[in-house]
């Protein structure tokens, strides 16, 4: 009778340490994962808002937003891109647009001195991403005794959502 407990006892210890060993492993899956997308994320809203930046050139140098609206339009149409602004040397919105109307307008960052694309912010839902928009330096004369600067017109921001990666962190939990 007494060996028949212990194998009983057995079973159930091997049970439960196959049980947590794969909710262990679901957990390091989903974790590493969730990371890795992250990181692509990331990289994916610093192109976006880069690409944004250079074709807002000409509505900045002009002051117009009407010259961005394509811009505008083309980058909003990206997967997980929830809005976009031009603003102008001042930090004033010269034009922005949102995938959804109903959503809370996300706040106006302060532009800061960032010569590159900067990771502005973060919450749970979203990443805020702004890229200045600099005008393109003169070409260099030997004659002349500095090197030409770029000039900030001013900056772009993107609002990119996590819901495809808060997603993908889910389904490889519950896959797993």
């Amino acid at each position: 009778v007494s060996r028949l407990r212990f194998s009983r006892q057995l079973a159930l210890v091997v049970s439960a340490a196959i049980l947590s060993l794969a909710l262990f492993s679901s957990l390091a899956t989903s974790f590493e994962a969730s990371r890795r997308m992250k990181t692509y994320l990331v990289q994916q809203g610093q192109q976006i808002a880069q690409n944004l930046a250079r074709q807002s050139t000409l509505a900045l140098l002009y002051h117009s937003g009407d010259n961005a609206e394509t811009a505008l339009k083309n980058t909003l149409a990206f997967p997980d891109v929830l809005q976009v602004r031009i603003l102008d040397a001042n930090g004033k919105v010269l034009a922005e647009q949102m995938k959804d109307p109903a959503r809370p307008n996300a706040q106006v960052l302060a532009h800061g001195d960032t010569t590159d694309t900067a990771l502005q912010g973060e919450t749970g839902d979203e990443l805020y991403f702004a890229v200045p928009v600099l005008s393109e330096a003169a070409p260099s004369s030997p004659f002349d005794a500095e090197e030409p600067k770029q000039t900030r017109l001013g900056s772009v921001q993107v609002v990119v959502g996590k819901g495809s990666l808060n997603r993908l962190v889910v389904s490889l939990f519950v896959g797993n």
